[in-house]
């Protein structure tokens, strides 16, 4: 062992990406229920009303991000459309910690993928355990297809100190 320091750095490095690269494990059915009503969608068939009472949940995860105050994170999916259950909706959400403030909001449905890279109408509730959000997500892929949502998904119970 030559450069014990230089593999610790490495090794420590290695483990900071990790975790700044989010996610935590797969989501898993929770018992808590999501509602999310996507309206006004560039592609009118996106449009509807989706639901479940078992939405799946990751665990929160704490990002630590250079620069800015620590974030957590978590994924959400199963979220079904009311009038065709072949359509679901799921996504990734990332609120600032200790503060009511989102930082992103993601949603992919049907092969098209929206984001939300700030807070704006949106709520982090931790009082009742929820996100809630009313306002347009433009498409992470052109940035020109937007659809509004409206509604809540739950954040897990079992979470970080400040998330």
């Amino acid at each position: 062992m030559k450069h014990p320091l230089k593999t610790l750095a490495l090794c420590a490095a290695l483990s900071s990406l990790l975790v700044a690269c989010g996610g935590g494990d797969d989501p898993s059915p929770s018992n808590r229920d999501a509602l999310i009503t996507v309206s006004a969608a560039s592609d009118t068939t996106l449009n509807g009303i989706y639901s479940n009472s078992a939405v799946t949940l990751s665990e929160v995860q704490t990002i630590v991000r250079a620069g800015a105050t620590d974030a957590c994170e978590f994924s959400y999916g199963n979220v079904t459309k009311t009038t065709d259950s072949t359509v679901t909706a799921a996504g990734r959400i990332r609120y600032i910690k200790d503060a009511s403030t989102l930082n992103e909001f993601s949603i992919g449905i049907k092969g098209s993928s929206f984001v939300r890279n700030d807070g704006i109408n949106t709520t982090v509730d931790r009082a009742s355990n929820v996100i809630r959000f009313n306002g347009t997500v433009s498409n992470a892929d052109t940035g020109t297809a937007t659809i509004t949502l409206t509604g809540f998904v739950p954040i897990p119970f079992s979470r970080p100190s400040g998330c």
